[in-house]
């Protein structure tokens, strides 16, 4: 079967949902999982959600080739707070094509800033290039996709800024 992108191997007619907590985007290595009355839930193989699930309710699963369908993806960068600092985050995406759904932006106290932002991307590559611009911008020192359970994978650093400013 074949829906939103993904298709299930063997089984037509399921109702395929993609899960909310580790938003598999095409690219990501993907498992289906069979839930109790909701269909197959798309997860990322490696969610914490279906580590340990019962073979049998798993489903081997595959991204089709889908162009201009877009994917919510939750990014969290640290970098030392600066004057220009969100404009120039905003730059990246707007040069990059990825639409932005939210973004919320807060000093930390120390110097430092975090930013919270879901933008849709086409897929990884397309997250990975972001990524790797944003990591580019002068102050940014972590970049992260956000993931299951409210936590961060890493999606690469940034060695400058690694060292703690000095004020003066």
């Amino acid at each position: 079967a074949s829906t939103d992108g993904v298709r299930v191997k063997g089984v037509d007619n399921l109702l395929v949902r993609f899960s909310r907590c580790c938003k598999p985007l095409p690219g990501d290595d993907i498992v289906g999982y069979v839930t109790r009355g909701r269909g197959v839930s798309i997860h990322r193989s490696d969610c914490p959600n279906v580590r340990g699930a019962e073979d049998e309710r798993l489903l081997t699963v595959q991204w089709e080739d889908r162009e201009g369908q877009a994917y919510p993806v939750e990014l969290v960068i640290k970098a030392w707070d600066r004057k220009g600092l969100l404009q120039e985050i905003m730059t990246v995406l707007g040069e990059a094509r990825a639409n932005i759904l939210a973004i919320k932006g807060s000093g930390i106290g120390d110097g430092s800033a975090q930013v919270n932002l879901t933008v849709e991307v086409q897929g990884v590559e397309h997250l990975n290039s972001i990524t790797d611009r944003l990591r580019q911008v002068s102050s940014i020192m972590e970049v992260k996709r956000r993931s299951s359970g409210g936590g961060s994978e890493n999606a690469g650093s940034n060695s400058k800024g690694k060292q703690r400013r000095s004020k003066g």
